[in-house]
């Protein structure tokens, strides 16, 4: 579970469970083992629009594309570092999603 630190306060922000596995519904597979480059683009791009629509929050955003690229079971990271290669455009999407979470949180602190 992700933590983000203010000062002395910490704030644990969950995994959107419900959201997640409604985003993998979406794109027609039932789990992230099941998921092709194609569909993670398809995901990627319905997430994001959930996200201008207001269906989801920027930490929601940014915790499901962060568990894609990072987590030891996400999708991206289970594949072979060729894959990886391959597909990098769509490694530096979730990566950079994963970090939109951080620099909101710590936009105060650079203005």
């Amino acid at each position: 579970m992700p933590k983000t630190y203010t000062n002395s306060e910490t704030i644990v922000i969950p995994f959107p469970e419900e959201k997640f596995y409604y985003q993998l519904k979406r794109v027609g597979v039932s789990n992230e083992d099941k998921l092709t480059f194609f569909k993670l683009a398809q995901l990627m791009v319905n997430s994001i629009g959930d996200f201008r629509e207001g269906k989801m929050s920027l930490d929601e955003l940014s915790e499901i594309l962060n568990t894609l690229r990072w987590n030891e079971n996400g999708f991206f990271h289970k594949q072979d570092e060729e894959l990886q290669d391959r597909f990098f455009e769509i490694g530096n999407v979730l990566e950079s999603g994963a970090e939109l979470s951080y620099y909101l949180d710590a936009i105060p602190y650079f203005v």
